[in-house]
């Protein structure tokens, strides 16, 4: 039987399951760069074709990228990765579907090949977040719940191989100690025990007990009998050696070495050895839970207060993700008149479009949210990061599309009516685009902050001064030499 690997050895080699996770992540980043080439949409043409669309899916792209990164710079941030993927996973999902329900409505003739590619690659990086966290999971999972069966990882070592009875039905081992025994009296066992550290059992019928009567057996001094090392001793076939009379052997005297009954028998009693049974199937369903660390009520009151600052956070960014971003204005040449419309409203285009936006914002409130509580700080700032990187590609495909060209058919009108109008189109951000881009910022911020910061030792509110030692206080005795009466003054004041 071999003894478990410690978790520190394990974290050498990828498992499979890290391995395919990391296949698959790097597959969707392919995808998503792929996808930006051909048609998206038959009357738009490519993502590729268009900057802004451009700008936001390359950011897409890198983000799925350093997800892939994270996980392969060291196993030690597997942890990092799976929770980016999980949150950029969750986030990107209200933008697939509504772009598929574009399709579905106008027609899936007018979706191209890109647009299919695209829901493919959020699939398979879906899928690769859901096998790195099981990665996660089965790497961090207790290390006796991945021993073999009929072994444990409170063990000890007999005859130099690990041996364990994490449940023993019959008890353990026990032993009384007595004078005559000077050192281990398991040694001769190979048990490997140590003397004094077990106890004498009930008698049993599991037990091994010397033989009662050893008259006809005579006693040799072992003290003169030089120690062999059995290990070297070849085993020899007791069917092929003869009896040998015991009649002619002389009789020895124990009365001298084997009190009778009753004279000392505390100190004499018969070494007896209960060897456990260990059930395998009993070993294999050993569940082994690590201890619940309990939070202190000054660690529960600041997560609190962080979970509440996140929240508002998070409620800003996704409310204001909901409004126009854009304000389109259109100023006729000929007669002067302007109009300004109001673009990208999440309620003002049809019900699939903004069934995928919802969902996006939900993704947006609710992933820093659950992040933000998470017992581990590092992956609570991942997952929110995950989200808000999916924000940040919309944030960028406003600020590059306000510099652009404005489109007629953003106002409903053909190239030739603009021209026969005569009209100059131009495009600026809103209120709530600036409101939108604060707030995930300070957002972002808020929870890499909270990750970064390190947990007080235990009870470092309550004192802090050393273990065994008083609080110095001004009234002490002896904290003032001079009693609670200040020190005369050298110039007569008081």
């Amino acid at each position: 039987m071999q003894i478990a690997s410690s978790p520190a050895l394990t974290h050498e080699r990828p498992t499979r399951l890290e391995l395919l996770a990391g296949g698959l992540l790097a597959a969707t980043v392919i995808l998503h760069v792929v996808a930006m080439f051909p048609a998206y949409f038959t009357s738009e043409g490519s993502l590729a074709g268009q900057t802004d669309q451009a700008a936001l899916y390359a950011v897409l792209a890198a983000s799925w990228a350093l997800a892939l990164a994270i996980g392969v710079s060291g196993p030690d941030r597997t942890k990092g990765a799976a929770a980016l993927a999980v949150g950029i996973a969750a986030t990107e999902l209200g933008f697939r579907l509504s772009d598929i329900g574009d399709a579905v409505k106008y027609g899936t003739q007018t979706a191209g090949a890109g647009l299919w590619l695209m829901a493919a690659a959020w699939f398979v990086g879906a899928v690769a977040a859901v096998l790195s966290v099981s990665a996660v999971l089965q790497r961090h999972r207790p290390a006796r719940e991945q021993l073999p069966v009929g072994s444990s990882s409170d063990s000890h070592v007999v005859s130099g191989e690990a041996s364990a009875y994490p449940d023993w039905e019959h008890g353990a081992v026990e032993q009384t100690a007595t004078p005559e025994s000077a050192g281990n009296p398991y040694d001769e066992l190979g048990v490997g025990v140590p003397a004094g550290a077990v106890s004498e059992p009930a008698r049993s019928d599991s037990s091994v007990t010397l033989p009662a009567d050893t008259a006809a057996i005579p006693v040799v001094d072992t003290e003169a009998v030089p120690v062999v090392d059995t290990t070297s001793v070849p085993v020899v076939d007791t069917a092929a050696v003869p009896v040998v009379d015991t009649a002619a052997v002389p009789a020895v005297d124990t009365s001298a070495a084997v009190p009778e009954a009753g004279e000392g028998a505390s100190e004499s009693k018969r070494r007896r050895v209960r060897i456990p049974k260990v059930s395998r199937a009993k070993v294999s369903r050993a569940k082994v839970r690590s201890p619940k660390v309990e939070e202190t009520p000054e660690e529960a009151h600041e997560r609190n207060l962080w979970t509440v600052l996140v929240f508002v956070l998070a409620a800003i960014t996704a409310g204001a993700f909901l409004p126009a971003w854009d304000r389109g204005t259109a100023t006729s040449s000929i007669t002067g008149q302007s109009v300004v419309r109001n673009l990208g409203n999440a309620f003002s285009g049809p019900w699939q479009q903004m069934v995928g936006t919802v969902i996006v914002a939900v993704a947006v409130l609710v992933v820093p949210v659950v992040a933000i509580r998470l017992r581990d700080k590092g992956a609570g700032a991942a997952l929110a990061a995950g989200a808000i990187l999916v924000l940040t590609t919309q944030l960028v495909a406003a600020v590059v599309q306000v510099n652009l060209p404005v489109p007629p058919a953003d106002f409903g009108l053909s190239q030739a009516q603009a021209s026969q109008l005569g009209l100059v189109l131009s495009m600026k951000l809103t209120g709530w685009f600036v409101v939108d881009a604060i707030a995930a910022y300070l957002l972002f911020a808020a929870v890499i902050v909270r990750a970064t910061l390190r947990d007080a030792p235990q009870g470092a509110w309550a004192t802090s001064s050393a273990p065994g030692q008083a609080s110095w206080s001004p009234d002490a005795p002896g904290a003032n030499p001079w009693g609670h009466t200040p020190p005369p003054s050298p110039w007569g004041h008081s």
